[in-house]
């Protein structure tokens, strides 16, 4: 069971000392239980009130009157607590107690407290089995794209692996820190904080064709931007890296353009709507971004006096570079627009999840009271969110238990990626937070958990199995290193063989490619809800793209070529392996 003392109390306080707890967290239908410490003899009344927010001042919800919570026939034996003799009085949460925030007010003949319950959802009856593509973005190209994969390339990549039976498609955020923003290398570290950076795109991921400012520019300046699409879309077939910041440049420069429209009213409605969402965070990251592409453009280097946001040289810059800031806001803008029309695609063409964005929370900075309105920006797009936490303190549990419920509230799923050994684990399951695993062959899987087929090191799977890899390493991994890692693979290798063997699902003369399509089939059989599969994997690359600075190496095949979205139905590994789900 789950109650205030057990998972609240500080192993230096007595919480016999407490009356109520400050915070309970508990599974609504779990028919959990509150202890309430009042003087030995005493009557006692526990009654739940339903708030507006995770606040014990908070409002109640209109209408609701309250529920008198039933007490236990639970006997602890009393203690002496100063001069008082203190005994405990256990009361029960009704199984039918709907999941949100409450205060329990506590009366009796001699003290009255009150604290807050956070009831998380019940877990769900079904059992589900689904699956879905997880995709380094810029590295996608298609037809239409101008070297580097895009939002517009997003959301074609869904209606397609919707039609193959995915639910959802992971756009990993690793490959987009090679999108870089103009003169990002001259801001200094700590101006915006990691999880402020990783909250917003680069621009370079925008499908310029799908903006509707374009369409009001003049044909000139419309001429501009379509002969510069020309020149990137002829890149597409080669298989070479492609210099990024040539693709920046282009796109800023027709960016710059763009934002020359004004926006028709309704626009500009809608523009601030998210401005306003945004907050802070925004406002900050914008003038980060502007006194970066001035740095790029002139040479300049960062103003000394400009280290924080709020600094002196920081303040005279919102000033003068007032438009450019608005223009990187409307840059988001545009990103968030196009990254909730990709996940409406998906949607529509029937995934049942959408597209999944991964997102970094510094728990350390939200108080519980806080959570809803960062989850609010955070989940803008309306798709799932893959939410990986950071300096989590001693209330993780009450913050993952408003997690669990503003996220059943807004009915968008959310998935905490935390290492295999994170105490977080642990504090996930008990609010009901599906995390990520990583296929274990000798290990069952647990049903709640997103099961990701992963290498060391983002080895490609054909190459780590095949132990095709060591001409491709590291410059720093000395000899025994890649012997250890070596060895590592032969035996997952071996392991694989024994396991699938076992399962039916390869015969002695397997393949290659049939011991993959094997191990994507027997990672789906699992018992955990959603199973992931790399689309590079599934294609065939033998390739390691370790990306050089500055470059962007496009997805391959097994046989060397380069893979673009618009054929990607036509590859006969993918068309083989669809057939083994």
């Amino acid at each position: 069971m789950t109650n205030g003392e057990e998972h609240h109390a500080q192993p230096d306080r007595d919480p016999w000392r407490e009356v109520i707890p400050s915070c309970t967290v508990a599974r609504a239908g779990a028919r959990d239980q509150v202890a309430v410490h009042v003087r030995h003899g005493d009557e006692a009344v526990l009654t739940l009130t339903a708030l507006r927010a995770p606040n014990v001042d908070a409002a109640p919800l209109k209408g609701d009157a309250g529920i008198e919570l039933p007490q236990l026939d639970v006997w602890h034996e009393p203690r002496q607590i100063g001069d008082e003799l203190i005994g405990r009085a256990t009361f029960e949460i009704p199984a039918d107690t709907a999941a949100g925030y409450y205060r329990a007010e506590l009366i009796s003949d001699t003290r009255s407290a009150a604290g807050l319950v956070l009831l998380t959802p019940a877990p769900a009856d079904e059992m589900r089995r689904e699956w879905g593509l997880s995709v380094d973005l810029p590295q996608l190209r298609s037809r239409r794209s101008w070297g580097i994969g895009d939002l517009g390339d997003l959301g074609e990549l869904a209606v397609l692996a919707a039609s193959w039976g995915a639910d959802f498609i992971y756009a990993r955020p690793d490959s987009w820190r090679t999108l870089r923003f103009e003169g990002e290398a001259e801001a200094p570290e700590n101006f915006i904080s990691d999880h402020v950076r990783s909250r917003y795109l680069p621009p370079a991921l925008l499908r310029l064709e799908e903006i509707p400012e374009l369409s009001y520019l003049s044909a000139p300046d419309r001429a501009l931007i379509e002969w510069e699409a020309e020149e990137f879309a002829k890149l597409n077939a080669q298989h070479q890296a492609l210099p990024v910041g040539e693709v920046i440049a282009a796109k800023a420069a027709s960016l710059d353009l763009i934002c020359t429209v004004e926006l028709s009213p309704a626009r500009q409605l809608e523009f601030e709507a998210f401005i306003a969402r945004e907050g802070q965070s925004l406002a900050d990251f914008a003038l980060w971004a502007a006194i970066a592409q001035r740095c790029g453009r002139t040479g300049e280097q960062w103003p000394e006096d400009a280290a924080e946001p709020d600094a002196f040289g920081a303040r005279r810059a919102r000033d003068e570079l007032e438009s450019e800031i608005a223009n990187h806001q409307r840059y988001q803008w545009y990103l968030f627009e196009q990254l909730a029309r990709a996940h409406h695609r998906a949607r529509g063409a029937g995934m049942t999840l959408g597209i999944m964005r991964h997102v970094d929370w510094d728990a350390s900075e939200t108080e519980i009271d806080g959570v809803s309105d960062w989850f609010a920006a955070a989940s803008g797009h309306q798709g799932p969110l893959l939410i990986a936490p950071h300096n989590a303190g001693e209330n993780v549990n009450s913050l993952l238990g408003v997690l669990a419920i503003e996220a059943a509230r807004k009915n968008v799923q959310v998935l905490l990626d935390v290492p295999h050994d994170s105490p977080l684990l642990e504090a996930a399951q008990a609010v009901g937070i599906p995390t990520t695993v990583a296929l274990q062959l000798g290990a069952s899987m647990p049903h709640n958990q997103l099961l990701q087929i992963s290498t060391p090191l983002d080895i490609p799977l054909a190459n780590y199995l095949a132990e095709e890899f060591s001409d491709q390493l590291p410059t720093d991994f000395d000899e025994e290193q890649a012997q250890e890692l070596l060895r590592r693979a032969r035996a997952t290798h071996d392991q694989a063989v024994r396991k699938l063997s076992e399962a039916g699902l390869i015969d002695e003369d397997f393949s290659q490619r049939s011991l993959i399509e094997a191990l994507h089939a027997w990672a789906l059989a699992s018992p955990s809800i959603w199973t992931e599969y790399r689309l590079r994997d599934i294609v065939g690359q033998r390739i390691w793209h370790r990306e050089a600075a500055g470059h962007v190496q496009p997805l391959l095949d097994g046989f060397e070529a380069p893979v673009l979205l618009d054929e990607l139905d036509q590859l006969p590994m993918l068309r083989s392996l669809l057939r083994r789900l």
